[in-house]
């Protein structure tokens, strides 16, 4: 199973393609390669504001 490390410049660029090539196939088939392009997305940030109090019966707006 092929195993994938990304670097720093990776993650970065947000865009890493990888080459998948068969490297002894069985038989008179040929070697072949297939290229898949993996998109990164940064990390979400989320806020939902300062905390709050309130009591059960309040409405916040």
């Amino acid at each position: 199973m092929p195993f994938i490390r990304l670097v720093p410049n990776d993650i970065s660029t947000e865009l890493v393609s990888l080459t998948l090539t068969t490297n002894d196939p069985v038989g008179t088939c040929p070697a072949v390669s297939d290229v898949i392009t993996i998109n990164i997305s940064p990390a979400l940030t989320v806020d939902a504001g300062d905390n709050q109090s309130i009591c059960e019966t309040d409405v916040l707006t």
